[in-house]
């Protein structure tokens, strides 16, 4: 089964989960190659939408394109915090070096924050 991560509303073009991480993290990649972080960008592009592969995800879009005039509400499902905290708990507790702390919170920030705009909460007491 594919998982969906959009549904193009003019054609009804279904662009898969998988699709899109990749060419997500291929422009983060791009992107970030200018200012030096290259992979550190190109692993939250890839990250950023994991939350999709699921069912309750698919449902939820699949109503909104079925019921354009009474969509589920936009957000009822999270696909975004979980996989950013997951990242930010792993890495940055169990992390003693300072810099992969600092990657740990960037990228969990990317995660977590891409559909709100970007959070301050880096720790700067690291």
């Amino acid at each position: 089964m594919d998982y969906i991560a959009h549904i193009r509303q003019k054609d009804g073009h279904i662009q898969t989960v998988q699709e899109h991480l990749l060419e997500v993290q291929q422009l983060c990649e791009r992107i970030g190659d200018k200012i030096g972080v290259r992979y550190l960008a190109g692993l939250a592009g890839i990250l950023h939408d994991l939350g999709k592969f699921t069912m309750g995800f698919r449902t939820y879009i699949q109503q909104a394109v079925e019921n354009p005039d009474n969509p589920p509400a936009k957000g009822s499902v999270d696909h975004s915090t979980a996989r950013g905290r997951l990242l930010y708990l792993h890495y940055h507790k169990d992390s003693a070096a300072y810099d992969d702390k600092l990657a740990a919170e960037w990228i969990a920030n990317c995660v977590i924050s891409h559909h709100q705009g970007l959070r301050d909460f880096l720790d700067p007491q690291l």
